[in-house]
């Protein structure tokens, strides 16, 4: 056996080899295969930077995809069995991989950047190459271009699933055409999968599930006859009431499988969406160090494995649990799409299984069954097969059938998540809520979905209601605050962001909420500070900070003369910037750039990024932020000719910005008569902007400089 620790394996299809893969603090990661005939290893141990997630082989066998976690970003890692050379692939942070399940060895990557790549391995050289010269090759697919969480192929490899939480979408990867339109739901989309090939079936008729961020599962059936609407949901499935971690179909499509972050695994009829086993459990109980990854059949179906997974496990295998806990910590629930799909992937990668045997389970009765699919849908069926609401004696009847696993609240709480009508549900949230066994959870949903609708003093009721009946600390008081702070009670904001900020997984989100309500109440420094803590946060969780909360950071370290801070800061969000084709960045990048000068930038590159912008968003902030660059790039007489032209456009607006601007292009045209009188015009802008209290204080912030660097300027005759 090899020397270091090792905490995730895979077996080659051949059954020939088996892949081993660990981390340590000193070395990183580390992989050997090894020869399952002879039990040596066939390679030396090979190292990389980053712990490893994922292992999967090519279905012949000769390459071995790794996935790696790095804080600086994901890779791929590539290894030829043959060669025995490890190969870094050049893609922008990957993070799901699957194998197409033909012959010809190809492997799909979805990557941060919004593309998915179809990596064709035949394209690469066998024999050995250093890992920095000759690279896997990756050719970019376009029809796509979200971010990744998830790929499912059928069992031929001739449909494939691309799921962006946000919706699903199919393509046929024999032409890469979109099969029919996005299927998509209310609530984040938490995975796919098919079902399993079934003789007598034609590969491409298969069965898929989608399951949500809700608790509930769709399990959609095919129909070819209809291109426009080539799947149609069958059955739904109210899996949980918490947040689904994995569903699997069994080998013979018979059996679909749940579980569920409370540890709860359900075995379900797909086909008609009915629970046929109570609840099945892990020994011992899910706890904050205990959390549940997945689920599987056996090869044979007549098993059920669920995995979890545990810090403690990870504190034997890096040596320290500190880390690896600080690891994970930041990965859950960060603000990003993506967050979930890393997280458990670090989970998945050393994680116990349990299994039990099915023909061992105790199915329920068809009475059983109905009572449950009639409380979770709050519906029934009369005998003419018409479906209608479920009459409350009904529901009474079914609740006491069903006592021993479902209480009134717990039933009106599902009605509540599966309820389309706005309406309805906020009726079922507030009946769920007067229930003692439920606890805080139907005023928190409520407060969100009431902050969804733009209904935010009903939401802070709502949220208010959730603390008071006692709920995990953190996530209330976070709403609390983010209520507060959008209602413009800056002041009453920070002290439940204060709070909630200790208790909660991922807080950088919300302590960026913190540093804009200590801005907004003139605590610049503390501010700055709460932003510079947030940003590190945000690093550690691999995701890049919302360009507007940088630029923000820039004007503080402008207003509180933190030089160093603001250089860095700046370069920071150019380089960022410099080959990005996202609107946010390309524009907030360009207009810190324009109000806070450095004599360092490029204005030639900083140009470009507002082009870019323009062409993202032709509006008339993105073109002003061109004009503000003929001044800034010294071409005044241009710079005044275009800044006249956008004042004449919105005669009837004050456009203080536009008048700072013009006042600086026209002083240094040596105009400076026309200078003294467009100063004047803008500092009564200026003036009258600030005395509106809605004035938020960035933008405050940022009239305030430019209008001192013009006053400066032209009333002193400088020439900066």
């Amino acid at each position: 056996t090899p020397a270091e620790a090792a905490h995730l394996l895979e077996f080659s299809p051949q059954d020939n080899r088996l892949a081993l893969a660990g981390f340590t603090q000193q070395n990183g990661g580390s992989l050997v295969l090894l020869d399952l005939q002879s039990q040596k290893p066939t390679t030396e141990v090979l190292h990389f930077d980053g712990w490893p997630t994922q292992m999967s082989f090519s279905p012949n066998g000769e390459w071995l995809a790794i996935h790696v976690l790095r804080p600086k970003g994901n890779q791929l890692q590539l290894l030829n069995t043959k060669s025995q050379q490890l190969q870094l692939v050049d893609l922008d942070r990957p993070d799901v991989m699957h194998w197409q399940t033909t012959d010809t060895p190809r492997l799909y990557v979805g990557c941060r950047n919004g593309k998915l790549y179809e990596i064709n391995l035949l394209d690469i050289q066998p024999q050995a190459t250093p890992i920095n010269s000759d690279r896997p090759k990756a050719t970019p697919i376009d029809n796509d271009r979200q971010t990744f969480v998830g790929l499912a192929l059928n069992s031929n490899g001739t449909i494939l699933a691309l799921n962006n939480k946000d919706d699903v979408s199919l393509w046929d990867t024999r032409s890469w055409q979109q099969v029919g339109q996005r299927i998509n739901y209310p609530a984040d989309v938490e995975g796919v999968a098919f079902t399993q090939h079934r003789p007598g079936l034609i590969p491409d008729s298969l069965n898929l599930a989608v399951w949500l961020a809700d608790g509930t599962v769709h399990v959609l059936q095919p129909q070819p006859e209809k291109p426009q609407q080539p799947w149609q949901v069958i059955s739904s499935i109210r899996a949980s009431t918490t947040h689904l971690v994995d569903c699997a179909f069994s080998p013979d499509s018979a059996l679909l499988a749940t579980i569920d972050e409370s540890a709860n695994v359900r075995l379900w009829d797909p086909l008609s969406g009915l629970s046929v086993t109570p609840p099945l459990t892990f020994p011992g109980s899910a706890t904050q160090l205990t959390i549940p990854t997945a689920v599987r059949f056996s090869i044979d179906g007549q098993r059920l494995f669920a995995d979890q997974s545990s810090l403690e496990g990870y504190a034997a295998l890096s040596g320290d649990l500190g880390s690896a806990e600080k690891l994970l910590t930041t990965l859950l629930e960060r603000d990003s799409k993506v967050g979930g799909t890393l997280a458990f992937a670090f989970l998945k990668s050393a994680s116990r299984s349990y299994s039990c045997n099915i023909r061992n389970l105790t199915i329920d009765s068809p009475k059983i069954a109905v009572a449950i699919a009639e409380v979770q849908s709050g519906s029934e069926v009369d005998e003419f097969g018409v479906r209608k609401a479920l009459p409350g004696a009904r529901e009474g009847q079914n609740l006491a059938l069903l006592a021993d696993r479902f209480n009134p609240g717990a039933a009106y709480l599902r009605a509540a998540r599966m309820t389309m009508d706005l309406t309805t549900r906020e009726k079922l949230y507030r009946t769920a809520g007067q229930s003692p066994e439920v606890s805080s959870v139907p005023w928190y949903e409520l407060a969100l979905q009431l902050n969804q609708q733009d209904r935010m003093e009903e939401a802070l009721l709502a949220v208010d209601k959730a603390i008071s009946a006692g709920t995990q600390p953190g996530r209330a008081d976070a709403l609390r605050g983010n209520l507060l702070m959008q209602l413009g009670r800056f002041e009453d904001a920070v002290p439940p962001l204060q709070k909630a900020l200790p208790n909660l997984l991922i807080p950088f989100n919300f302590r960026m909420d913190l540093a804009n309500c200590l801005a907004a109440t003139q605590q610049y420094q503390q501010a700055a500070d709460s932003f510079d803590v947030a940003f590190k946060e945000a690093l550690t969780s691999v995701e890049p900070v919302d360009p507007q909360q940088q630029y923000r950071r820039i004007l503080l370290a402008a207003h509180l003369q933190q030089q160093d801070a603001l250089n860095s800061q700046l370069a920071s969000l150019l380089k960022e910037a410099a080959s990005s084709s996202e609107l946010s960045l390309c524009y907030h990048a360009a207009f810190a750039a324009v109000m806070v000068p450095n004599a360092n930038t490029d204005w030639k590159m900083v140009q470009s990024m507002a082009d870019r912008a323009i062409k993202l968003q032709d509006a008339p902030n993105t073109q002003n932020v061109r004009a503000f660059i003929l001044v800034r790039s010294q071409q005044y007489p241009l710079a005044v000719k275009t800044l006249n032209e956008r004042l004449q456009l919105s005669p009837n607006d004050p456009s203080p910005t536009l008048r700072i601007f013009l006042a600086i292009a026209l002083h240094h045209a040596a105009d400076t008569a026309a200078a003294q009188k467009t100063l004047g015009e803008a500092r009564q802008a200026v003036a009258d902007e600030l005395s509106n209290q809605n004035t938020p204080w960035d933008r405050r912030v940022q009239l305030t400089l430019l209008l001192q660097e013009a006053q400066q300027l032209i009333s002193n005759g400088g020439q900066n």
